[in-house]
């Protein structure tokens, strides 16, 4: 895997940030408290589950793409980054999605929105190593600096300047992109670059099913749980269970609506057929409602 002069100087500039965290910081043993704390988050069996899953899907996903010539090795560098920054990102989000059209909608603008198609472009021509280290930090230093001046009335003038500066910036990265492909044009691997940009594309568009799939079991274990609470906190058959599931047809959205009136007599059930009744007249009412 050959990683691009930007790249390394991402981790350089990250690594280097999270040292100097740990040694300028006053009480390091807070900070690594809650490094600590975060790595606990993960720690539940539900949790590796989930991401285990996840990379077994995404392995299945690129096979299946490479029978059918759309991934080779030299991509696997950008299908792992992929993976872990943009597919990851939204799998840990999907509290955030209250039916399956905001699960695509949320991908496609990530993958197809005017920042992620400016950063494509940009990385067709990164600088050398040193010039990336120095156009990060100074981005970085603009961008912290645009975001801590405009907390005070008093220093909203140094956040509009960080601004202005990181916009200039970024225009004369595009002129600078531009001016390299005209002159390296020949020089450029157009095929690698096209099927990069693809992969981009397609790769967080296939991770969808598994998302909206695992959006829809976290919804539906939240609405029993909140059901069980109008039943003394005890388990609901399962029977009662199976009902809701398939009362709500797949559908996150009839999850996430379901109602706190609903859940009540969800709570009241003993029978699948008591169920049953219940989600047929939950799902009449979101169509009378919608």
């Amino acid at each position: 895997m050959d990683f691009s002069s930007r790249e390394i100087a991402t981790a350089i500039i990250f690594a280097s940030v999270m040292l100097l965290g740990l040694a300028l910081s006053r009480d390091r043993g807070v900070l690594l408290k809650s490094l600590i704390d975060v790595a606990r988050a993960f720690a539940p069996w539900k949790v590796w589950t989930v991401v285990l899953g996840y990379f077994v899907y995404l392995v299945c996903v690129v096979t299946l793409a490479s029978e059918v010539g759309a991934w080779s090795y030299d991509l696997l560098k950008d299908t792992v980054v992929t993976g872990f920054f943009v597919g990851l990102p939204i799998l840990f989000n999907i509290a955030n999605f209250k039916n399956g059209y905001h699960v695509i909608r949320h991908v496609i603008k990530l993958v197809l929105g005017i920042s992620a198609l400016l950063a494509v472009y940009l990385n067709l021509a990164p600088f050398p190593l040193w010039g990336e280290l120095i156009l990060q930090t100074v981005l970085l230093t603009l961008g912290g600096l645009s975001v801590v001046a405009k907390l005070k009335p008093e220093t909203a003038s140094v956040g509009k300047m960080s601004q202005i500066l990181s916009g200039l910036i970024g225009i004369g990265l595009l002129f600078h992109v531009t001016l390299r492909i005209i002159l390296d044009f020949s020089e450029i691997d157009w095929n690698l670059s096209l099927r990069t940009f693809a992969l981009s594309i397609w790769l967080p568009m296939s991770l969808t099913l598994f998302i909206y799939s695992f959006a829809f079991i976290s919804a539906c274990e939240s609405a029993l749980i909140r059901a069980e609470r109008h039943n003394a906190n005890k388990n609901l058959p399962a029977l009662v269970k199976l009902a809701f599931v398939l009362g709500v047809s797949g559908r996150l959205g009839y999850v996430v609506a379901f109602t706190n009136h609903h859940r009540q007599l969800l709570a009241g059930d003993s029978s699948f057929r008591e169920a049953t009744r219940t989600m047929s007249e939950f799902r009449n009412w979101m169509r009378s409602n919608t």
